[in-house]
């Protein structure tokens, strides 16, 4: 794929209570080929928003995780790096 030069960012905030359903989130995101950067915050540079609203749906996360689309990511060169992308 060609990147658009548009990152898609998910953030999640998921109580210690439901450590399981943490878990299982990061490990999708993370199958996913998300990039983690602190712990409840993933970035992808392809268009993801289907998939992010089915993981969203099946472990019922409401407004516990946002779906983001950014411009610029300060500092993205670690970002870039990792999916072996170039400016669009």
């Amino acid at each position: 794929k060609k990147w658009d030069g548009v990152w898609r960012i998910v953030f999640f905030d998921i109580p210690t209570s439901n450590h399981w359903k943490r878990g299982a989130l990061r490990e999708q995101l993370h199958i996913l080929n998300f990039y983690q950067l602190p712990k409840s915050v993933w970035v992808h540079p392809f268009d993801c928003e289907e998939i992010v609203t089915l993981i969203k749906s099946e472990h019922r996360l409401g407004q516990a995780m946002l779906y983001i689309i950014a411009d610029v990511v300060e500092n993205d060169g670690a970002l870039r790096k990792h999916f072996n992308l170039r400016h669009a």
